[in-house]
């Protein structure tokens, strides 16, 4: 559900990523109008014959939503990351996340390259993306510009330039270590380390007040009440 690579900046060179969704041609895939050998139209035109149903791949789903004024694409080195092509206002929704929800002994299971698709929602509940979409693909900043809005949606903290790549901080949702990993955002706020504790310090409280997900945002409200 997210991507566990700290946000480096935009690279100089970036490559777009085309993800097979409705309406895009996967390799060997006939549609109509496409030329079959031995299939002839008078004139000498090729004719397509249908491709039957048993044998038509049906689309990828995406397993979360992203606004049109967003895409996903990679660097060089294969980071991907998901980046503003528009400016973008503050407030306005950017991502929606989406998959299964499953409990903490199955998200244990999962091989570690696997549980980036996860996000936590709750005290030992997540939601994984069997189909990795846009939202797969949003990475972690120490100085986000997206906070969470209840909890599956990514909405504007400021307004964000047109390439400028869309992060949010892990902080807002994870409250467990399934997903810690050493930090190289470089911002001037990067605490080094990312992990399911962050939520607790008192810094990152204020600075995403009201922007954490339901569930963190109930152990501050106890934290802070010594309950």
């Amino acid at each position: 559900m997210k991507s566990n690579t700290a946000s480096r900046g935009a690279p100089d060179t970036l490559a777009r990523v085309v993800s097979p969704i409705a309406g895009d041609r996967l390799d060997g895939d006939r549609l109509d109008g496409d030329r079959l050998d031995g299939d002839r139209l008078d004139g000498g035109r090729a004719a397509a014959r249908p491709v039957p149903l048993s044998r038509q791949k049906e689309p990828r789903p995406l397993s979360s939503m992203a606004i049109p004024t967003t895409e996903t694409i990679t660097s060089p080195s294969g980071e991907r990351g998901l980046f503003a092509t528009e400016v973008i206002r503050k407030g306005q929704i950017v991502v929606a996340f989406g998959g299964r929800a499953i409990m903490q002994p199955e998200l244990d299971a999962l091989a570690p390259s696997r549980r980036r698709f996860a996000l936590q929602i709750d005290n030992g509940v997540y939601l994984y993306s069997d189909f990795d979409g846009p939202g797969d693909w949003v990475n972690h900043s120490c100085a986000p510009n997206v906070g969470l809005r209840g909890q599956v949606v990514l909405v504007g903290l400021r307004d964000i330039a047109a390439g400028e790549e869309i992060c949010f901080d892990y902080a807002m949702t994870d409250i467990s270590d399934y997903d810690s990993f050493d930090c190289c955002c470089q911002s001037v706020t990067c605490r080094g380390r990312v992990s399911g504790s962050d939520w607790q310090r008192p810094d990152l409280q204020t600075r995403y007040a009201g922007f954490f997900a339901p569930h963190v945002q109930q152990l501050i409200d106890g934290q802070r009440s010594g309950k």
